[in-house]
């Protein structure tokens, strides 16, 4: 099944990078990101909440979190604020101790986290690195990059986001996972 090949591609030093967007906690995508989670954790601990409504333009990362994408070589990220591609984020309740938070909503629950020794990253957001270079729009353009592909901050409202320098620590995080523990077959 596909669920068991992520799960086998994850235990055999792979890195899975799940971004998905939600809706009611009964809608497909919650039922097959918590049995993907479950399976990666090895546990049933992680349910879906529901956040058909929830319009939270807005996340800031855990200030205290040892997830090392939050601290990685293009910045210390702890405490800063992300923004979310549109409506309908994903978030979690249930964390496991193998489990460290990237950011949690405003409502507490989790919006992202990583497993602390495999090469999985769950972020409840359908695209929180898309950039479209022609649109000006807040909603759709979390991640900014500048002529050269540079990350950038950007402002949403007011506030400054910095999902570019979260894109760049995570891609060099699961470089680096890879390079440490060489998947297998």
């Amino acid at each position: 099944s596909n669920l068991q090949a992520l799960t086998d591609f994850v235990n055999n030093n792979g890195v899975l990078i799940l971004c998905s967007d939600g809706g009611i906690a009964a809608n497909g995508r919650h039922v097959r990101c918590q049995a993907i989670i479950n399976s990666i954790f090895d546990t049933n601990s992680f349910q879906p909440t529901s956040t058909e409504n929830d319009n939270t333009q807005l996340f800031a990362t855990e200030v205290q979190s040892t997830a090392p994408v939050l601290n990685g070589p293009f910045d210390n990220l702890r405490g800063k604020s992300m923004a979310r591609d549109d409506y309908y984020n994903f978030n979690f309740t249930g964390l496991t101790s193998d489990a460290s938070v990237i950011s949690y909503s405003q409502a507490g629950d989790i919006r992202a986290f990583m497993h602390n020794n495999k090469g999985f990253l769950f972020i409840g957001d359908g695209g929180p690195f898309a950039y479209i270079s022609n649109n000006t729009s807040a909603y759709n353009n979390p991640m900014k990059l500048d002529a050269n592909n540079n990350p950038i901050v950007n402002t949403y409202g007011t506030v400054d986001t910095y999902n570019s320098f979260l894109f760049c620590n995570i891609m060099a995080w699961a470089i680096d996972y890879i390079q440490v523990n060489k998947p297998t077959r």
